[in-house]
């Protein structure tokens, strides 16, 4: 009698998780009007949006539960959303490469449920009230234009925050950011200049470029700057995508002291022909697609700046500095020339793997 009794009971537990299963994990993708979401841990997280509305409402609830999350590139290339309001339980936004909202153009504003315990708007800008440092600036719509100051009380400005702004044309930071995540501003191709408050502790502006406080690290370039430019003397590093989606730019000199360029920072940089090399630095992805780069210049002599390998270079004219070294030949470029003194470490580098070289006096 226990014996059936413990089979019937297992039975019933059985039973009870499958019919529970989206109350404790993932569950399969379901559809609610034009989203399309999953149930985790009982909450609902958005995975994707279809639909053409001007005005976007994101539930409070979907068939009872509460949704709290919106999933990277769950709203994006939406040419018809205008305005974006986020329900009473939303607490996470993931972003991508490309930003929050990817590729929706025509955002203008921002609201949030009044009892939101993580999120508010101010002018239809999106702020985070988690984050551990103080308030964040997580998303400037891309349908606005003209120049920003960031209101005061903001610790934070996150690295997806203004990506693709276009029609932006200079922002200020106040004294109270004391972090800037990875160049936000990439592909604000009318950004002409970004300011800081004097009394800022961790960052200035110098020529309307982004930099730390010291001078050291070269944090963003304005798009809309200028097409030739070389880096201030006192910089050691260029942080990740500091110049990435500059259609303007055709020359750049890093001067001595630059011995760190940290990821992508030159990406996509479509204008890019000329690179100016004064000191000794590594290069591996971070000149990725520039497809018109065809002079790289280097005047010091023991500059061993070809020292990481690397075949992440799909688009990129600069073969030579992207290339395992078995597969030389299949990812060299006849594009490119490298011009470096008589008798340096590039020029032998180059005529050991027969690339184009021309001696510089």
């Amino acid at each position: 009698m226990k014996y059936k009794l413990g089979i019937l009971i297992g039975l019933f537990i059985t039973f009870c998780t499958l019919i529970n299963t989206d109350t404790y994990a993932a569950s399969s993708d379901k559809k609610s009007g034009d989203f399309v979401y999953y149930v985790n841990n009982g909450e609902v997280e958005i995975l994707s949006y279809s639909g053409n509305a001007k005005n976007l409402v994101i539930p409070d609830k979907i068939k009872g539960k509460k949704v709290t999350v919106i999933q990277s590139g769950a709203i994006k290339n939406n040419k018809y959303i205008k305005t974006i309001k986020l329900g009473r339980y939303i607490k996470t936004i993931y972003g991508d490469d490309e930003g929050f909202f990817p590729n929706c153009k025509n955002i203008k504003k921002v609201t949030v449920h009044s009892k939101n315990k993580y999120f508010f708007s101010k002018n239809g800008v999106l702020f985070n009230k988690k984050e551990k440092k103080g308030i964040a600036l997580q998303y400037y719509p891309q349908g606005q234009k003209g120049a920003y100051t960031i209101p005061n009380n903001v610790k934070v400005i996150y690295g997806g925050a203004f990506i693709n702004c276009t029609k932006l044309t200079s922002v200020t930071i106040p004294k109270s950011v004391l972090k800037v995540g990875p160049n936000p501003f990439r592909g604000c191709n009318k950004l002409c200049q970004i300011k800081v408050a004097k009394a800022n502790s961790k960052y200035k502006s110098v020529g309307g470029v982004l930099l730390n406080k010291k001078g050291t690290t070269l944090v963003s370039f304005p798009n809309a700057k200028s097409s030739k430019y070389t880096i201030p003397k006192n910089v050691k590093k260029i942080e990740g995508y500091a110049f990435s989606k500059n259609k303007k730019l055709t020359s750049i000199t890093l001067p001595k002291k630059v011995t760190k360029i940290e990821s992508e920072a030159f990406s996509n940089c479509t204008k890019l022909k000329s690179i100016t090399i004064e000191g000794k630095v590594s290069i591996y992805n971070q000149f990725k697609n520039c497809p018109k780069l065809e002079k790289v210049i280097v005047k010091n002599k023991k500059a061993d700046f070809i020292v990481n390998y690397n075949d992440d270079c799909y688009g990129c004219a600069l073969g030579i500095f992207y290339i395992e070294k078995h597969d030389l030949d299949a990812y060299q470029s006849k594009n490119v020339r490298l011009y470096a003194p008589e008798g340096s470490l590039a020029e032998a580098f180059a005529l050991k793997n027969n690339i184009s070289f021309k001696k510089m006096d």
